[in-house]
């Protein structure tokens, strides 16, 4: 077993979610690294699995087909070792018996950190999981900022000397 500090009380738990599309042959697979606050080991990943469980549900997308979202597992669950604060360490890697000439291979320039990196839409081709009603939310939402912007040109054009 791990070393767990007697007073650790925040974890983090990889949860394998399976995204199935009505009538497709492939799914999409996420990992989502989720903080689960707990008192040991046992209760983080009793959380954990509770979590992971209550993603589980069907929805329909904006292609008018049935998304199924499951709950596959967890991937890994790890202890954080410090309290959560500006600079904890959350997680480490380790690797033994690396040579100088490859260091240099984990290390990125920022442009390619992935908080850097430009965005890329998906692809025509990538599976759609936008749910219908995300969709009509972000209309709305939309329409909105349109009516606002309209409303705002109007008292602007109505001010004018």
């Amino acid at each position: 077993m791990a070393y767990i500090p007697d007073d650790a009380k925040w974890y983090i738990a990889e949860i394998v979610q399976e995204n199935r599309i009505e009538g497709d042959s492939h799914s999409v697979v996420y990992v989502n690294w989720n903080l689960i606050r707990a008192d040991s080991p046992e209760e983080a990943y009793v959380r954990a699995i509770e979590l992971g469980t209550s993603i589980a549900r069907d929805y329909e997308n904006t292609d008018g087909k049935i998304v199924t979202v499951k709950f596959r597992g967890l991937s890994d669950l790890h202890v954080i070792h410090d309290e959560l604060e500006p600079g904890a360490e959350l997680i480490y890697e380790e690797h033994d018996a690396v040579k100088e000439d490859d260091i240099t291979k984990f290390i990125l320039d920022k442009s390619q950190l992935s908080v850097f990196r430009p965005y890329e839409p998906h692809s025509p081709d990538s599976p759609n999981l936008m749910p219908t009603s995300v969709a009509a939310d972000l209309m709305k939402y939309l329409k909105e900022i349109e009516s606002e912007r309209d409303n705002n040109g109007e008292n602007d054009e109505q001010n004018e000397p």
